[in-house]
């Protein structure tokens, strides 16, 4: 054991008397003990200091141990308790020997408890060594390594394994994969890129034809159902009913006022009976005729009209009728209109309005009749020869402001123009065509956001004018009336003159391309093309 003034090379120990240790066996002052393995030593105070049996590195033997006061201490005592009398043994042996104190520490930090040796004692005296030793990294202390099972080694080395060859494995997939959808997009585009021009005749023939007739066939069936269904099924219910009271009423004479009362609420109960108020279709979206009347070549007028506000109103829409009558005289001579609001029984409700100056006979649902018996006059048989027939009129402003355009029959119970006596008529307005039109272009984009008002359109255009010929291109409606169609009253805007700009280039475009609104490859077949209106400005087509 390395204490106190004891240093290597076997110097001396100072005399007995100065230091107070005396060896056991006798030996003289200054001869170096051996404290490991060698006899034991005894203090001045006859307490053993230390004795202890020699042993290897690995397997330290036991020691029995006494302190400095000669009391045994037994091995099976608290190790604790045996490491700190051993400590404490050292440090008064330290102190007895009277070495310096920074020695003394300096002592005290390497002391090697070979002497107290057991395994606990020695494994607890290297901990402790160790940790005095931590701050100043000393590579002589060497620290107790941590076991490990062997499932868990075999565990983490299995688990490792798997995660390698996963890896492995994954990686060449992955770049195959890579390198596969590259390929694959590469094709797909050169593919695309050599069938363009067939794709794009499929997409333009296949679908956006088909697409479109569609459309236009519904437009077709929505127009024919709205528009001239109504009119129709009126005057082929009030004709008929003028034919029988001539034939069956002897005293039958629709120029009095009594017989034009007759044939105004006749014509009231025919416009009223086109709605059904239980129906869950509104009022306004019901097909139903505006006006039904029946105006004489004398001047007389007779016949009912809806109140177009109350069935367009959004709360409480209503059908409101009122009736007109003009005693009229002589042909050419105006005459007085007065108007009188019915209500659901055709009783008159509220003070009657008036109209001066009225003529029937220069309106244009009954110049288009009269065209039509001056035609068969002129015909080599004579009116005579021609049968009465119905006919549209020209689009024209009606008397509260809207357009529209009107069914007409001729008055003429013999059945030819040869007794012609004046005109049967039912109107409809543009308004119920605008909405037909707007429906189907709301399904033709389908809600698309990139589809707009700019860009798109439906409408309607009167491409046969068989009476005068002054109304051909005029728009009869439009999905986008107030753009399309200026709002001016009676004013007919031609399609090639729209304010709406897609409107005008797309007339345009039919115009150079078919010459004529009455071309017979529009009347006779269905055309679907394509054009760019920046090219037809360019190159002054249009």
């Amino acid at each position: 054991a390395k204490v106190g003034a004891w240093r290597r090379g076997g110097i001396p120990m100072q005399d007995a008397a100065s230091t107070g240790w005396v060896p056991e066996d006798g030996s003289p002052p200054g001869t170096r003990p051996s404290f490991l393995g060698g006899p034991g030593f005894r203090n001045v105070l006859g307490g053993q200091a230390r004795s202890c049996s020699a042993g290897t590195k690995r397997r330290p033997r036991p020691c029995s141990l006494r302190n400095l006061y000669g009391d045994d201490v037994s091995p099976s005592d608290d190790l604790q308790g045996d490491l700190s009398r051993c400590r404490s043994d050292a440090t008064v042996a330290v102190s007895q020997i009277g070495a310096s104190p920074n020695k003394a520490a300096k002592s005290l930090a390497v002391l090697d408890l070979a002497g107290c040796s057991t395994p606990e004692v020695s494994k607890q005296s290297m901990q402790d060594k160790c940790a005095s030793r931590a701050t100043t990294k000393d590579t002589s202390c060497v620290r107790t390594r941590r076991q490990v099972s062997f499932r868990v080694a075999m565990m983490g080395t299995i688990t490792f394994v798997v995660f390698l060859c996963c890896g492995v494995m994954f990686i060449p997939f992955e770049l195959f994969l890579q390198s596969s959808k590259s390929d694959s997009e590469k094709l797909r585009f050169i593919g695309v890129e050599r069938q363009r021009g067939l794709i794009n005749d499929l997409v333009y023939h296949g679908v956006t034809a088909s697409h479109f007739k569609s459309s236009l066939h519904s437009i077709q069936a929505m127009v024919g159902l709205r528009v001239v269904d109504p009119p129709r099924q009126a005057l082929d219910a009030l004709w008929p009913s003028l034919q029988a009271w001539q034939k069956f009423s002897p005293d039958w004479n629709e120029t009095t006022a009594k017989y034009r009362s007759v044939v105004a609420y006749r014509s009231w109960l025919e416009i009223t009976t086109q709605f059904r108020s239980n129906s869950s279709i509104p009022l306004w979206a019901q097909p139903h005729a505006a006006w039904l009347y029946v105006a004489w070549h004398n001047e007389q007028f007779a016949g009912v009209h809806l109140d177009a506000h109350a069935l367009f109103r959004e709360e409480d829409p209503q059908v409101r009728v009122f009736m007109s009558d003009a005693a009229g005289g002589e042909h050419g001579v105006p005459t007085r209109m007065t108007t009188q609001r019915l209500n659901k029984i055709g009783e008159p409700v509220g003070q009657p309005m008036s109209l001066d100056d009225y003529r029937p006979t220069l309106r244009p649902y009954y110049a288009t009749q009269e065209a039509l018996w001056r035609k068969a006059q002129a015909s080599p048989g004579g009116a005579g020869a021609v049968p009465a027939m119905g006919a549209w009129s020209d689009l024209y402003g009606f008397l509260d402001g809207g357009i529209g355009l009107t069914w007409t029959w001729p008055i003429a119970h013999c059945g030819n123009y040869g007794c012609f006596e004046g005109v049967l008529s039912a109107d409809v307005t543009l308004k119920y065509i605008n909405v037909v039109c707007y429906n189907n272009w709301k399904e033709i984009t389908n809600n698309q956001t990139d589809i707009g008002e700019s860009d798109s359109a439906v409408f309607l255009v009167n491409n046969v004018a068989r009476l005068t010929g002054r109304q051909k291109g005029a728009i009869v409606g439009a999905s986008h009336a107030k753009s399309a169609m200026p709002s001016i009253p009676g004013i007919i805007t031609r399609a090639e003159e729209s304010p709406q700009q897609v409107v005008k280039d797309t007339a345009l475009a039919l115009l150079w391309l078919f010459d004529d609104w009455g071309s017979e490859k529009l009347m006779r077949q269905e055309q679907l093309f394509t054009f760019q209106p920046s090219y037809l400005h360019e190159t002054g087509k249009v």
